[in-house]
């Protein structure tokens, strides 16, 4: 508006200003003058009309894209009657500029004729309608619901009308336990809805049937009230993360009289749905055991475990018979605990007995081709006899494998071609590079190693009858290992001392249950637990504690009079907690609060400064995600500030929350913190279940309590029975059986292999002279013999594994005693092959020394100096390392500082001094030389000094020194 009228000023402006000088600096006749000023009136007037239209077109364009009108009716969906007095509540976000930023949350009420109307700015809003007369005690109508896009192009230039026609409704309330037993919790999105089959799509259209947390609070509804047609059949349901269940009357539709009030407790049904989704659990898993031991694995250990998870779901099954809600959740959350523990177990094992086969069939394809090698003489029928050999292999641990039944056939077809391919290329292509390839520094390696077994291989192709016998010596023991013995993951319970120890020197009797650690915020401990330890005969007292997120909370605590104090966090407890960490001693005026007392406790610095004494009340305000929320409170008590601050719990730590901050637990002081019940916190949607303490009758009842939730529900549980805090918790270790022979069967193979070696070496004595004439170092003769005992222990390692795997399942076929362990996995044949080649190399060691003298008896065992060096002698060394031209004088600097250090250590009888650097450069390469000197005098040994020089030498055009 402002904008125009300075246009319409400026342009009234520049008219006189223009007509002005006209006039006085030409002498007009008057009658000229005259008729100018008027000219000048009527364009003035003419312009004032123009700018006036134009203001008044623009606000009235403005205006609507700024605000628009909703207007509607509201009657009765049966009878048509309008509903007078109904509560329209609008809440959504408006535009400022292209953003939504200002909240909207407002009430309005329909008249006697049922209308209603409302101006909204441009924004997304959601309106409900709801009708709830006082002589009825539930809500009279179902709830209308409406959502509202207002930012469409052209809907600000009309109105919107909105009519609701309501059902007549009633009021449910769910109560009861609404955990689930997958979370071990109550779900954070748990909704609750209904379905009709009545009326349909007709009620279904602008009506409110699934009722959202969120929704349920800005509309002020109590938790779990949901407001349902009245007087027709419906089944009432609770959904969350896409999971959902019906709730019915045992077997039959509800019908709830108009304006009433129900209470429907979800106990019943949440827990069949817990026990129905357990059962299809453990059914599954067993399914899939029993399949994996008819293929030939042993699961003995994970059927034991299924079956004691079995057994816990017939107890939840009793006392859901029983009505005991707490004992049958937490039953049926030890064993669906198990359930997916053996699920887990299940499918690592499936996982390395399918992936098996690929890797293992290029390891059975090379011991075919290697032990054709060794018995085949001719060069055309060794390859065909060592892919026949292989193919047989193959075969066999098809038969014998389960991993080969249970993989995708198609997948293992081409896994298994293209590993027996790429060893079909090795065994071909290896022999053809070793061909004597002589370089400046000697012959090259791959030459020397492939010499080296065409040697091995050759002898063991003269003497096959004691190759077969250091073969089949190999194959024993891996067969015994595999057979015999057998690696197992023994899960128990362990304890121990915990990280922190308790600071005093006579901790309380009892026991404290926490989730186990693994995350920054572990999940909440199960509500069920409380109730079935407050069962527990042996159980005196058990107090919960709630606490707030150690990461974010807003809060304030405000005073009669004003006064504000700001809150970081808060926790909650139980009546019962003065029983075990005496926090009642705390409280210095008032009184500590009972179980079902509404109200809370403050420090003393924080009494001070909201200026309230006990008995008073305090609003508490804290920021949610739907704006700002007041609650008022009595304070039942004030705590001492310092006893607050030394009241620890049974891990050590201060009973006080605590926030993280750089990534470090800081525990709040006493005047930042409030103490609420601790149902309350858990209402207010404040805070989680994080501990349970627990004080049983007799103190020899603790251990076996603690054992069995350690057990379990894998809690981690802090114990003590007055003389210490011990630490219990779930634990799983790696378990060898059979292990006990296992160093005498290596000690027998090892000596086997050194006899055949040893006898081999007296046997070939005049070869071993005759190898060393052509040409052969004692080194190169040594390797031989290792290679020799390394081809056998590799080929007999891979035969006796696949022996190991077979025989098991072959004896299972035909009826016998079959049994596999985890030695199916392909990581355990490598691990065999280690096994094999390093007992027959170790034994082998002493026999390639001794054929290494046989030939050279007097090869020298020390090195030593053929002369006294002088004192000019120059000693050369090169050094590998190499710098970058751009760190060079870095480089130097870094030698500097070591030597300046040296020279500053009075302690060490060496001295290093730096005396220049020189540059001995030339056209094709750049030098730099740092010189310095060495010298050595301790007291007893002979003095000497050195003269040095480090050289850096580049090439032309080269980046680096070396």
């Amino acid at each position: 508006m402002l904008e125009y009228s300075a246009i319409y000023q400026s342009m009234l402006t520049a008219l006189i200003c223009f007509t002005r000088p006209l006039m006085d600096h030409y002498e007009l006749p008057r009658h000229l003058q005259t008729q100018m000023v008027e000219y000048r009136n009527r364009h003035i007037k003419l312009l004032a009309f123009i700018a006036a239209t134009t203001l008044v077109v623009q606000i009235s364009v403005v205006r609507p894209q700024q605000e628009m009108s909703i207007a509607g009716v509201v009657t009765d969906a049966l009878t048509g009657k309008p509903i007078g007095g109904a509560t329209i509540h609008i809440w959504g976000w408006s535009y400022v500029g292209n953003q939504l930023q200002n909240r909207y949350d407002s009430s309005i009420y329909t008249n006697e004729t049922g209308h209603y109307s409302v101006k909204l700015n441009i924004g997304h809003y959601s309106m409900a309608v709801m009708v709830d007369y006082p002589e009825t005690p539930g809500k009279d109508y179902i709830i209308g619901f409406l959502q509202l896009d207002l930012t469409q192009p052209g809907s600000a230039f009309k109105n919107t009308v909105a009519n609701f026609q309501l059902y007549p409704g009633a009021s449910v309330f769910f109560t009861g336990s609404v955990e689930f037993v997958e979370l071990g919790r109550v779900p954070e999105d748990l909704r609750f809805g209904f379905i009709e089959g009545y009326y349909g799509a007709p009620l279904l259209n602008q009506t409110l049937t699934n009722f959202d947390p969120e929704i349920s609070k800005v509309l002020g509804l109590e938790p779990g009230l949901v407001v349902v047609p009245s007087d027709m059949p419906i089944l009432l349901y609770c959904e969350s993360s896409g999971s959902r269940f019906i709730i019915d009357d045992d077997g039959n539709f509800f019908k709830f009289p108009k304006g009433s009030v129900t209470t429907v407790d979800l106990s019943w049904a949440v827990m069949n749905r817990n026990v129905d989704l357990v059962r299809n659990g453990l059914a599954s898993t067993w399914l899939k055991a029993k399949e994996m031991g008819l293929n030939g694995i042993v699961v003995t250990p994970e059927i034991g475990d299924l079956e004691t998870a079995f057994s816990y779901l017939d107890l939840a099954r009793l006392a859901l018979r029983k009505r005991f809600y707490s004992n049958c959740f937490i039953n049926l959350r030890a064993a669906y605990i198990m359930d997916m523990d053996v699920r887990n177990r299940l499918e690592s094992i499936l996982s390395d007995a399918t992936f098996s086969p690929i890797p293992l069939s290029f390891l059975l394809m090379l011991s075919g081709f290697g032990l054709a090698s060794i018995f085949v003489e001719k060069e055309g029928s060794r390859i065909g006899a060592g892919l026949l050999i292989s193919l047989s292999f193959l075969a066999f641990y098809y038969y014998v494998s389960p991993g080969l039944r249970l993989t995708d056939p198609i997948f293992l077809a081409m896994s298994n071609a293209a590993a027996a391919a790429l060893a079909i290329g090795l065994v071909l292509l290896l022999p053809r590079v070793g061909k004597d390839v002589v370089t400046q520094s000697g012959i090259a390696l791959a030459s020397s190693l492939m010499s080296t077994f065409s040697l091995a291989t050759r002898n063991l192709k003269r003497r096959k009858m004691r190759s077969s016998l250091m073969l089949a010596s190999i194959l024993t023991f891996v067969f015994g290992f595999m057979i015999f013995t057998s690696f197992r993951i023994q899960a128990d319970v362990a304890f121990g001392r915990p990280a922190s120890p308790y600071p005093k020197s006579n901790p309380p009797t009892g026991l404290m249950v926490v989730p186990p650690p693994g995350r920054t915020t572990p999940n909440p401990l199960s509500m069920s637990l409380v109730e079935a330890l407050r069962a527990n005969p042996l159980v005196v007292s058990v107090a919960p504690k709630t606490e707030t997120s150690p990461y974010y909370l807003e809060a304030q605590l405000i005073g009669e009079d004003g006064q504000k104090v700001t809150i970081r966090g808060a926790i909650g407890v139980s009546g019962d907690e003065a029983n075990i960490n005496n926090l009642d001693a705390a409280v210095i005026e008032g009184h500590y609060f009972t179980e079902d007392e509404n109200a809370i406790l403050i420090s003393k610095r924080a009494a001070n400064q909201l200026g309230i004494v006990a008995g008073g009340k305090v609003k508490f305000a804290w920021v949610s995600g739907t704006g700002t929320i007041v609650t008022e409170y009595m304070v039942a008590g004030i705590l001492d500030d310092q006893m607050l601050e030394g009241i620890v719990d049974f891990d050590g730590q201060p009973i006080r929350p605590y926030i993280f901050m750089e990534r470090e637990k800081v525990y709040l002081s006493p005047e930042n913190v409030v103490v609420f019940n601790w149902q309350e916190l858990i209402k207010l949607k404040l805070g989680e279940l994080t501990r349970i303490d627990v004080k049983t009758i007799s103190a020899n009842d603790i251990t076996p309590l603690a054992t069995d939730l350690a057990r379990k529900w894998r809690y981690f549980v802090y114990a003590s029975a007055g003389e210490g805090v011990k630490l219990f918790h779930y634990r799983k270790d790696l378990f060898l059986l059979g292990g006990t022979t296992l160093p005498m069967v290596l000690a027998l193979v090892g000596l086997n292999v050194l006899a055949c070696t040893l006898n081999a070496v007296y046997e070939r004595k005049r070869e071993i002279a005759t190898l060393s004439l052509v040409g052969l170092n004692p080194s190169q003769i040594s390797y031989m013999f290792l290679a020799e005992s390394g081809l056998v222990a590799f080929i007999g390692g891979i035969i006796g594994y696949l022996f190991g795997v077979g025989v098991p399942r072959f004896l299972l076929s035909v009826g016998g005693p079959g049994f596999l362990t985890e030695k199916v996995s392909w990581t355990w044949s490598i691990v065999i092959i280690v096994m094999a080649v390093t007992i027959a190399i170790s034994a082998s060691v002493l026999p390639a020394m001794k054929a290494s003298t046989i030939a050279t008896p007097k090869l020298p065992l020390k090195w030593k100096l053929d002369y006294i060096p002088a004192a000019k002698d120059m000693w050369l060394l090169h050094v590998p390392q190499l710098v970058s031209q751009i760190e060079l004088r870095r480089f130097f600097r870094f030698v500097q500082e070591k030597f300046e250090e040296m020279q500053m250590m009075r302690t060490i009888p060496e001295k290093m001094e730096f005396k220049e650097i020189v540059e001995d450069s030339d056209q094709e390469k750049e030098v730099k030389k740092l010189i310095f000197s060495h010298s050595f005098a301790q007291e007893g040994s002979r003095a000497f000094r050195t003269e040095n020089e480090l050289a850096l030498t580049r090439s032309r055009g080269s980046s680096t020194y070396s």
